[in-house]
């Protein structure tokens, strides 16, 4: 039974063996206790320097692990040690003796950490990011973080956040790319735990090959002799001339002959064709680039007549000409040779 703050009544009763009685009564003031509170306080860091926990009302004495001030409240989470620990506050007595009592739980946390998984390493340039590093932080999953990294010599923080990997894009810059993680910070609440780290990743971008090619001709009636001209420099060039052709070449100048089939019969065919012909190089860094074109040759026509008669007897002066010239889209300039000429195909 807890009889609470207050005035309470006590009543003795008492009968003997020859059933006399008697009783007596008493009143009992029972005072509140002073209401002791500890001021919560954020975990802190094995590092930390101590700490004067707060309690009110002020002036009372402090127990548990870590406290090496019983009067001021100093906690000192080195000699306290990881993990968390039972604090207790006991007012002083006031007027009538009393004291209130208040315990709470301090933590000392773990110091962070954090550290780069990726693996040091190269790739060729692109118009995007081709890369990511992935950075492992550990800490406790109520706290925040900030990243301190030092990217190409210049520091940059990545603030608010969590215990778990973080996908950082790295920089497309040709050349070599260095990241050292610098330093991990854990915000408990208003306390931070901090690390200092030097853990370094380095990756090699390789410049990405601008090549270009010419193709030249003196003329475009088949066969053709085309001349490639690339830009020099490279170790490999792997040539596809677009007619069923292609090579593999340390060279960047190269000849290649176009034709248009022949035809069965002759004059069936065709008379002009496209061929898209495609350079692709690679460097000694193993990065490529290709490039491309077209190129339209023609086929060069077959002149060919017959006259009757061959043989013609004045009066008589009309002869017939009969086109025998390879099918296709031509011009045709007849010159009779007394000064008169004619364009159409077939002059009759």
């Amino acid at each position: 039974y807890e009889a609470g703050a207050g005035t309470h009544r006590i009543r003795y009763d008492i009968t003997d063996g020859n059933g006399c009685s008697a009783s007596d009564s008493i009143e009992i003031t029972v005072m509140d206790a002073p209401d002791a509170t500890i001021t919560p306080a954020d975990p802190f860091c094995l590092s930390d320097a101590p700490y004067n926990l707060e309690a009110i009302p002020s002036g009372g004495t402090w127990s548990g692990n870590g406290i090496t001030n019983v009067s001021a409240g100093t906690f000192n989470p080195s000699v306290a040690g990881l993990g968390m620990h039972d604090i207790a506050y006991t007012t002083a007595p006031d007027a009538f003796g009393c004291v209130g009592i208040d315990s709470a739980e301090v933590m000392v946390a773990e110091p962070p950490f954090a550290e780069i998984l990726t693996f040091d390493s190269a790739w060729c340039q692109q118009d995007n990011n081709q890369s990511v590093a992935d950075i492992l932080i550990i800490g406790s999953a109520s706290s925040t973080f900030d990243l301190v990294l030092e990217i190409r010599g210049s520091l940059d923080t990545i603030f608010n956040l969590s215990a778990d990997t973080l996908s950082l894009d790295l920089d497309n810059v040709p050349g070599r790319n260095e990241y050292v993680l610098r330093k991990v910070i854990e915000h408990h609440g208003s306390n931070t735990c901090e690390l200092d780290l030097d853990d370094r990743l380095i990756m090699d971008v390789y410049p990405t090959p601008d090549m270009t090619v010419t193709a030249s001709y003196l003329d475009w009636c088949s066969p053709v002799d085309v001349e490639f001209i690339a830009t020099g420099g490279y170790p490999r060039y792997f040539w596809d001339y677009g007619d069923g052709l292609d090579e593999l070449t340390t060279m960047s100048i190269r000849h290649h002959i176009y034709r248009i089939p022949d035809s069965d019969p002759p004059g069936s065919g065709e008379t002009q064709m496209s061929f898209t012909y495609t350079l692709g190089i690679t460097t000694s860094d193993g990065c490529t680039d290709t490039t491309s074109g077209s190129l339209t040759i023609y086929l060069d026509p077959v002149a060919n007549f017959i006259v009757n008669p061959q043989t013609q007897y004045y009066p008589e002066s009309t002869v017939s000409l009969d086109n025998l010239s390879s099918p296709g889209d031509w011009n045709y300039l007849w010159e009779y040779d007394d000064g008169e000429s004619d364009t159409v195909e077939e002059p009759g």
